[in-house]
Order: C-alpha cells, then sequence, then structure tokens
C-alpha cells in the first residue's frame, strides 16, 4: 500500500496528487539512454574497429537509505479503515522520491567521470575494496564484424576515456577498449560510491549494508561488448538494441490473452500500456498506435478501476493489440539498429518554399528550380 503513492481511496486524495510537482529540483536521468547511445556511436566513428565496453553498479536499496521528516510521513500516510500507515522512508512509487534521491546519485557519476580523466589518479593505489570483485571483461568472438557507425548530426566532444551516467539508482558505464579504460572506468564509479556513502568500519556499531549491490555487481558489474542497459539488450559491436527475450515472450503472452478474450481489467490494460510505450523507445512512431488504448484508459470509470471489473475493448484497440503483438514487437526483439535512434546528419537536404508564380527550392548538392 505505500509503494503505490498514486491511488485515490477517492478522486484527488492520492498522496502523488497532491505533490507540487513545480518545487521539486529538475532531473536529468530521462536522457541517459540515449546520451550513452550517442556516445557509443561516436566513439566507433571515430575507432571503427575498436571493442566497446558496458557495464553497470546498482545502489542497494536506494530509496531506504532516505528518511521521511516526521510531517512529511504523516502527510503520506496511507489510511486503511481506522489505521493509518505511514512510511518511515523513501517509497517506490512516490513521484517526489527520484528528485530526493538523484541529487545525490547524480554527484556520485560526476566525481566518477572527473576520476576516469584525472591522470594521477591509479586504480592499483586507490580503489575501493569491492573492485576485487569485478572479473575480467567478455569480449564477442573475433569472426563478429564491427558494424560501421553513420555520421551523427551533433557535436559531441570526443572523449576516449569512457562516459559514466546515471538513472536514478543505476550507475552506467560506457568505454572504448582503449589503454587502462576497462579497469579504470568501472572502478571509478565504484571508488565514488564507496567514497560518498562513507566506507564501513569493521567495528560499526549499528550494522549497515554496503550502498553498492553487491549480489549484482559481479554480474552486471563486469564490463561486456553485450550487456543489459535500463531494461535493454545493447551489442555494442553490431550496434543493436532489443527487448530482452524474457520480456518479450511475457509480453506476448499478456497481449494474446487480451486479444483472445476481447476484455481486460484497467490494472492490465494500464501495465500493458506502460510496456509497449517503453518497446517504443526505439521506434517512437510506433506510440502513434497507442492513442486509442490511452482514450480507453481515459475515459474507464472511476469507480471501477479494479482488478476483478473488466470491459470489452473496441475493434479498433485490438487491431492495434494485434499489431504490436504480430509486427512490433517480434522487430524490437530481433534488434534495432542504434544508427536509426541518434540524431544523423542526412544524407539528402531539401529546402522548398512556395511564391505567387510557383514552387521553387534548392538541394544541398547544388541544383536549384
Amino acid at each position: 500500500m505505500t509503494h503505490d503513492q498514486s491511488f485515490e481511496a477517492s478522486v484527488g486524495t492520492s498522496v502523488n496528487s497532491r505533490v507540487q510537482k513545480e518545487k521539486l529540483n529538475p532531473l536529468f536521468y530521462g536522457g541517459s539512454l540515449s546520451r550513452l547511445l550517442h556516445y557509443i556511436v561516436d566513439v566507433r566513428l571515430r575507432y571503427p574497429e575498436v571493442p566497446i565496453l558496458g557495464g553497470k553498479s546498482d545502489f542497494k536499496a536506494a530509496y531506504r537509505r532516505v528518511n521521511l521528516h516526521g510531517i512529511i510521513a504523516e502527510k503520506c500516510a496511507i489510511m486503511y479503515k481506522n489505521m493509518a500507515l505511514p512510511s518511515l522512508r523513501l517509497t517506490f512509487g512516490g513521484s517526489p522520491c527520484p528528485t530526493e534521491f538523484c541529487p545525490f546519485s547524480e554527484l556520485c557519476a560526476d566525481l566518477a567521470n572527473d576520476l576516469i580523466h584525472c591522470k594521477d589518479w591509479d586504480p592499483k593505489v586507490l580503489a575501493s575494496p569491492n573492485a576485487s570483485k569485478i572479473s575480467e571483461p567478455i569480449f564477442l568472438d573475433d569472426s563478429e564484424d564491427f558494424t560501421p557507425a553513420k555520421d551523427l548530426d551533433i557535436a559531441l566532444v570526443p572523449d576516449d576515456s569512457g562516459k559514466i551516467d546515471i538513472f536514478i539508482d543505476d550507475g552506467l558505464v560506457i568505454t572504448p577498449d582503449l589503454g587502462n579504460n576497462r579497469h579504470r572506468a568501472i572502478q571509478a564509479l565504484l571508488l565514488s560510491i564507496h567514497t560518498l556513502c562513507r566506507p564501513l568500519d569493521k567495528s560499526e556499531p549499528i550494522f549497515r549494508e554496503d550502498c553498492l549491490s553487491l549480489g549484482k555487481l559481479k554480474e552486471e558489474g563486469r564490463l561486456s561488448e553485450q550487456f543489459t542497459l535500463l531494461g535493454w539488450n545493447i551489442n555494442t559491436r553490431a550496434l543493436t538494441i532489443a527487448l530482452p527475450p524474457k520480456k518479450s515472450t511475457r509480453w506476448n503472452i499478456d497481449l494474446q490473452t487480451i486479444i483472445t478474450r476481447k476484455k481486460v481489467s484497467f490494472g492490465l490494460l494500464e501495465t500493458m500500456n506502460g510496456r509497449l510505450n517503453h518497446a517504443a523507445t526505439v521506434c517512437p512512431f510506433m506510440r502513434y498506435f497507442l492513442n486509442r488504448i490511452r482514450l480507453v484508459l481515459t475515459n474507464w470509470d472511476v469507480s471501477k478501476k479494479t482488478k476483478k471489473v473488466e470491459r470489452y475493448l473496441p475493434s479498433q484497440v485490438l487491431e492495434d493489440l494485434k499489431l504490436w503483438k504480430d509486427d512490433f514487437l517480434p522487430r524490437i526483439s530481433a534488434g534495432i539498429s542504434i544508427n536509426l535512434i541518434t540524431y544523423r546528419r542526412p544524407s539528402f537536404i531539401c529546402w522548398s518554399d512556395a511564391c505567387p508564380v510557383g514552387m521553387g527550392g534548392f538541394v544541398h548538392m547544388g541544383f536549384t528550380w
């Protein structure tokens, strides 16, 4: 109950609906995937046959490390019958919670980026105690070719040291395999988290777990040419981005269930809308075919937004869902070129305009009419 902060016992009473969002700090994590994909393409343009490695390190139980002020905890209490259930720490579903945690996690990313560009820093001399848990990088077979990158239409500052970004509590690392980058990039993030979270003493009076998710570090912290980034499978050698097989399979099953039964609950349709919106990250034009689904959700009777109450879907909505199941999801699962979702330099540019006596134009190659 404390996780679903959008739940409304009556209209306008949810915690999230009462948040004064204009007073929240601006956040930058929303563009992290796009920033890293552009960096990958930029590195490939400058180094056509150099492996590009990626990995990530998670904060463990990030929100649970931030306590709410007593007055705030009281205002965010969930009322159930004659009981009030307050959350003493940041909740998973609270809309202001990323704003509360991101200033800290973004500070970790800034420090880590400073470290990888600091020539005086030697990971062999100064490193996180968790650095020893990182294994050597995983490279794809040499028989696999490096896919060429297409020219970008934006100017990125050349950076051969690597790039560290953050998505709330996910520390993301991308680096070309040049020099000692494979050891510096991931260790810079580990050292940054270790430093800012205060190193633990062996005789801590109160037990406190490491701020780093050690359970995920061994697998996800290991750099590789093929890795999972914010719910996407990235292959930097083939320059592709794809939906992971587990997600694709599960989403297809739910889509088929809805299409077969022709009816759905509000909760499942809302979840499916969120999933398909996520899938359209790699092809934004696909979001056009979510309009009718969102209209159904918008017009859903508030009093019937329960798991048990279902309603039949219009035929056009069912056709949209079939299109996603039979065409869009299979393409996204197979992998889409990263070249297609970055800002590319056009190969053909044409200017045209109208005047009282007709149409005129100019092509960048010099032809005019």
